[in-house]
């Protein structure tokens, strides 16, 4: 145990957060294995599962195997109450990309453990989990989703779906074309139908509980990133390049604002009935039509952004080297790496450097016409 966070994180990257009970609060981590690290041809950096008590000002951590897991999430799963605590604690899965899967216990050290992996049931990775009001939903390429029904017991509900869309693939790689087909992401209305999963270019499929149909969208090439059924009725859609869509069934509004084309959104969640969404660089809210950075009031603004989460009436928001909490009054930091301020000043520089370098073409584009012979009646 630890009263300080920095003797756990110093030399880690925050890969995902989650929320475990009104006091318990998660990161998962991997070890920052420096920019000479190649993901391709070496092993995969430790990943570690960090853990914060607000009430007794402690940290921990539980250091899985190294050099097996890859692009790590978390998920809380069903909740169970302590015998000898009147707090509500959850259990918790985390995932990742090659499909091992290993079940976190926050109240019992000893039930903790890996389960069978199930990379046997994926055409490909994992790109995201989502507790759906209570259901654990995962997410991969070639329109994969599985349902966790319990302990090494996950059901795939996209087997036909996924089937005709290795079928296609194939077609289109045989005529030399490319297909890049969801899933990056998941959520819906209730806990087993009226889901909706998106990904690759502006794939969204809508679940009914038995079948899965096709939505269309008005953005032909949007590549989407993240998705949210919100509690106004609408399905959300973020993706790169700041596009954003709000609709359902046949009806879709762009929300998309073109001062935030120079940017990917990470991460989207509905808290306390308001829309938020986060770039690496900041975290919005939606108001009516437009997003409005968010205020962290007297904790100031964190460095960056990669996840949210939202359980037990809290908003938890981390970024690489950052991790903050929202109890819809006030914002309290958790952890905040000091590394983050000479990296912050690095993004600032490569902004700015990339800014000039457009304002220079534009100029050199204007001289150019300038240059060109101009005819005279």
């Amino acid at each position: 145990m630890y009263s300080d966070a920095h003797e756990l994180l110093n030399e880690a990257i925050i890969t995902d957060c989650c929320i475990l009970s009104q006091t318990r609060y998660i990161l998962i981590t991997q070890k920052d294995m420096g920019d000479d690290y190649d993901p391709w041809s070496m092993p995969a950096p430790p990943t570690s599962i960090v853990a914060y008590d607000s009430e007794l000002n402690i940290w921990g951590a539980f250091q899985l195997d190294e050099g097996i897991f890859t692009y790590p999430v978390a998920a809380h799963i069903k909740q169970t109450s302590n015998p000898s605590d009147k707090k509500i604690l959850n259990n918790m899965l985390v995932v990742e990309d090659g499909g091992d899967v290993f079940y976190y216990n926050g109240a019992d050290r000893n039930n903790r453990h890996f389960e069978k992996r199930i990379a046997e049931k994926l055409m490909s990775g994992i790109n995201n989990i989502k507790n759906i009001y209570g259901t654990i939903y995962i997410t991969g390429i070639f329109r994969d989703v599985l349902r966790y029904e319990g302990m090494n017991q996950w059901i795939s509900i996209t087997r036909d779906l996924k089937s005709e869309t290795i079928e296609i693939a194939r077609q289109i790689d045989e005529k030399g074309g490319s297909f890049r087909p969801g899933f990056e992401c998941i959520d819906g209305f209730a806990t087993d139908r009226d889901l909706y999963a998106a990904g690759g270019h502006s794939d969204v499929w809508h679940y009914n509980g038995k079948d899965w149909h096709p939505v269309d969208i008005p953005l032909a090439d949007m590549r989407i990133t993240c998705i949210c059924c919100a509690s106004d009725g609408y399905v959300y859609i973020a993706g790169e390049y700041g596009t954003l869509l709000k609709g359902k069934n046949d009806y879709w509004q762009d929300l998309t604002q073109q001062e935030l084309d120079w940017t990917d959104f990470r991460d989207m969640v509905d808290y306390a009935g308001t829309l938020y969404l986060c770039t690496e660089q900041t975290l919005y809210t939606l108001q009516g039509d437009q997003l409005q950075p968010v205020d962290f009031g007297d904790m100031g603004e964190p460095f960056s952004f990669s996840a949210l989460y939202v359980n037990h009436g809290q908003l938890m928001a981390s970024g690489s080297f950052h991790a903050c909490v929202y109890d819809g009054k006030q914002w309290r930091s958790l952890y905040g790496n000091p590394k983050a301020d000479e990296i912050t000043d690095f993004a600032i520089l490569n902004q700015v450097t990339d800014q000039l370098e457009d304002t220079l073409d534009t100029l050199g584009e204007a001289v150019d016409k300038l240059k060109q012979p101009q005819n005279t009646p």
